[in-house]
């Protein structure tokens, strides 16, 4: 014998309920969300530059099934990031900006433009130490590169170097990638 005693029976009027409830949750969600706005705020969350060191590197990913960041979240592509850091008082922060030359296709972090002058050690005539931080983005968009120095200037950059050929001012290249 089974116990249905506890099992409310069926019925197209509780169904109806149901679906009006969750109706009303989804579009009460939908409407908070669209004005609390949280996605930028959740980007910022990162466990880079707290519990492990920044990367070097801006994040990039050319397989879009993979996980990856992209220019859809430059909060969270820049949380990851080692310019997130606090600038330090003896540092002179130069700020690399450009397509995959500068960000180091098929190179070691190392071996890009700023790893070398990272590797260089230099101090500027009042003092301060050279700290260059890879912002390149293997993307042709002048655009492109003008959005992330945007998200940049907050980080109180020295020096902004901007690697910069004709093919990344091309029209067509533009808005090819998408920008937030």
């Amino acid at each position: 014998m089974t116990d249905t005693g506890n099992i409310k029976s069926f019925t197209w009027a509780r169904l109806g309920r149901v679906l009006i409830k969750t109706a009303a949750l989804f579009i009460a969600a939908n409407l908070l969300f669209g004005w609390m706005q949280p996605l930028p705020a959740l980007g910022q969350l990162s466990l880079y530059n707290r519990v492990v060191p920044g990367r070097t590197r801006l994040p990039y990913g050319e397989d879009p099934a993979a996980y990856n960041l992209s220019l859809n979240s430059i909060e969270a592509m820049f949380a990851s990031h080692a310019i997130s850091q606090p600038k330090r008082a003896d540092e002179f922060r130069v700020v690399v900006l450009g397509d995959s030359s500068v960000w180091g296709v098929l190179l070691r972090p190392d071996e890009t433009l700023t790893g070398q002058i990272n590797a260089a050690a230099l101090i500027v005539a009042d003092g301060r130490r050279v700290q260059a931080y890879n912002l390149g983005y293997p993307l042709l968009s002048a655009t492109k590169d003008l959005l992330l120095l945007d998200y940049a200037m907050p980080m109180q950059p020295d020096l902004i170097v901007w690697v910069i050929t004709l093919d990344t001012l091309a029209l067509d290249a533009q808005l090819a990638p998408p920008l937030v």
